[in-house]
């Protein structure tokens, strides 16, 4: 019976043994599978677990650090590369940053990782790569870092993120009058010269008493928002071409509602054009012209729908002759490169234009004008004769309130308060950073009102001055108010890295 005894215990004794040395074998195993550790090597973040790593390139240098300036869009290529020897899962994840948005776009070359993670498979001794496609904004006055983390495991293994983490999604795309209503001074009467940088490069508030053509609007109607001084981040890819954001105002639009939108305007003249130069044979009160704006040569040779010398040449991208000098004088022009594309035309909206302006003859009156007198100026009911007091079109030109007010805010005090004596080279319309093709002054769309046929003008001194004979020669430089819908995919603002519609 002791032998018997002794027996069953050595058996069970070495069957326990037996099983322990099993599972701790077992144990070690998987142990070593899932053991994860960080190294750094060179500017390249390496995850392995056991036996397990990857490779990860962003536009082709081996880091896992996006780097987003402030106050700018950028499209990043991400490669993630498997190295190992069998089939590995992976799955990428960051931590959040208030203002920074970041996501896969949907042309990405490959599905991105879902919350578990995606399996790569072994491809030869290189191993396969997956191409991820990233979109990040940063809505923020500083530049931010954002680390990409991988985790890599085995392929049969859901990858958990860390609770202060989460994986990438798709991007949130934005409007460009949302994005930078997001980078504006979010008050108004901030003083440029106290003012960041970054500040000064985005738009500003301004509120204004209504004009008599305003009637009925609310206070908000009368903020609008606006790029001023020198060099602000107002550049934008406009018509496969550089254009200038003026700023976000709400107008009226062709079937009487309002709308909040962004008025451009070109960042060259088109060519140095007569505002109008009928002889009194031709319908005009003198030989000098008219400065009616609805029937006037140069809105005729801007907008579409017209016939004969100069109707419609630039808005249809076309070549012939305008009218430039006294009595129908008329010069070569040719805008096939540099009229409005057919697939730009619907991005440009039918607004209401304000056509009222003063009489310059008064200089010592005149002379104190500040942006505030001309924004109710242009919109109050001032006119010569029967001229009309407001029109709706899409293309047209900038108003001296629009010059006046990028001398704001300590800008240039002389140049916003009496701008007849400016001298005001510190601001971006300025001969829009004085193009080598225009004259030595363009035109503004606001008449004077003693006589039929004169216009207020900017000089290339710096001041505002009224007026010139329509006839003149003046440079032209169009101005257009665009979609409040139209997304921005990247860019920031400067002239290196313009603002990119969708």
């Amino acid at each position: 019976m002791k032998k018997l005894l002794l027996e069953t215990s050595f058996s069970k004794i070495y069957m326990i043994v037996m099983i322990i040395i099993t599972l701790l074998i077992l144990g070690g195993y998987f142990s070593y599978a899932m053991f994860t550790v960080t190294k750094e090597k060179s500017n390249a973040i390496s995850i392995v677990t056991g036996n397990l790593e990857y490779k990860m390139t962003i536009d082709d240098e081996e880091s896992n650090i996006i780097t987003i300036p402030k106050g700018t869009i950028s499209d990043y290529e991400v490669v993630l590369t498997n190295p190992n020897n069998r089939i590995a899962r992976f799955n990428i994840a960051y931590k959040e940053t208030e203002g920074v948005i970041l996501g896969y776009l949907a042309d990405s070359e490959n599905i991105p990782p879902t919350s578990v993670g995606i399996n790569l498979e072994k491809d030869g001794t290189i191993g396969s790569s997956n191409i991820y496609n990233l979109r990040v904004r940063n809505e923020t006055s500083e530049d931010v870092e954002i680390e990409l983390v991988v985790k890599v495991g085995l392929d049969y293994n859901d990858l958990t993120i860390d609770e202060d983490k989460r994986t990438i999604g798709k991007y949130e795309d934005i409007s460009l009058k949302d994005y930078i209503m997001k980078l504006s001074n979010d008050v108004d009467n901030r003083d440029y010269s106290t003012s960041s940088e970054f500040e000064k490069s985005q738009m500003y508030t301004f509120n204004h008493t209504a004009g008599l053509q305003q009637s009925g609007w609310t206070d908000s109607e009368l903020i609008d928002y606006r790029y001023i001084g020198n060099n602000p981040n107002n550049y934008i890819k406009f018509n496969d071409e550089l254009w200038l954001i003026i700023g976000i105002f709400t107008v009226e639009k062709s079937d009487g509602s309002k709308e909040s939108l962004i008025k451009l305007v070109r960042d060259d003249v088109i060519g140095n054009f007569a505002y109008d130069n009928r002889n009194e044979s031709t319908g005009a009160t003198t030989f000098q012209g008219s400065n009616d704006w609805p029937t006037s040569r140069l809105m005729k040779l801007l907008n579409p729908g017209y016939t004969g010398v100069g109707g419609s040449l630039y808005y249809n991208s076309g070549n012939g002759r305008c009218y430039s000098g006294q009595n129908n004088a008329t010069v070569p022009c040719d805008f096939t490169n540099t009229g409005i594309k057919d697939k730009y035309k619907d991005y440009i909206v039918d607004v209401k234009y304000y056509l009222a302006g003063t009489n310059p003859n008064s200089n010592s009156e005149y002379a104190d004008y500040d942006g505030n007198d001309f924004y109710e100026l242009e919109r109050n009911s001032e006119i010569y004769g029967n001229n009309s007091i407001y029109w709706y079109g899409k293309i047209g030109l900038i108003y001296p309130s629009d010059y006046v007010y990028t001398f704001a805010y300590g800008v240039n005090d002389e140049c916003f308060n009496r701008n007849f004596s400016c001298s005001g080279k510190n601001s971006y319309t300025y001969f829009f950073r004085m193009p080598y093709n225009s004259s030595d002054w363009y035109w503004t769309l606001t008449p004077a009102t003693n006589v039929s046929y004169s216009n207020i003008y900017v000089h290339s001194y710096g001041y505002l001055y009224g007026a010139y004979y329509s006839w003149g020669e003046g440079s032209v430089w169009p101005t257009l108010y665009i979609d409040s819908s139209l997304l921005v995919l990247n860019g920031n603002g400067s002239y290196n890295n313009p603002y990119i519609l969708s």
